[in-house]
């Protein structure tokens, strides 16, 4: 599956920089690009929460540090239990 913004149509994509755990909002869709390609699994432990990996690398998509404020970036890694900075919800627009 793809992760697209609704409002610019760009989706989020692993960029292969830092080991490819940057991840970002380059482009449009791109047909078969695996780096824009994601696996969701839902957690049977947290209601509506889910978890993204990576079809590139297999790696997990979270909040880097764990921060919580506006514009912070977001990165694959390797699944580190039960983190939530790795857990993701789905909100629908008003």
């Amino acid at each position: 599956m793809y992760i697209e913004n609704v409002k610019s149509g760009l989706v989020v994509s692993t960029t292969g920089k830092n080991n490819g755990d940057d991840a970002v909002l380059p482009k449009k869709i791109t047909p078969a690009h695996d780096d824009q390609l994601w696996k969701v699994t839902p957690l049977p432990t947290v209601k509506d929460a889910v978890k993204f990996f990576a079809k590139s690398s297999g790696k997990l998509l979270g909040v880097d540090g764990k921060s919580k404020d506006a514009g912070a970036r977001i990165r694959t890694w390797s699944e580190q239990g039960n983190e939530p900075a790795q857990y993701f919800g789905f909100i629908t627009p008003k």
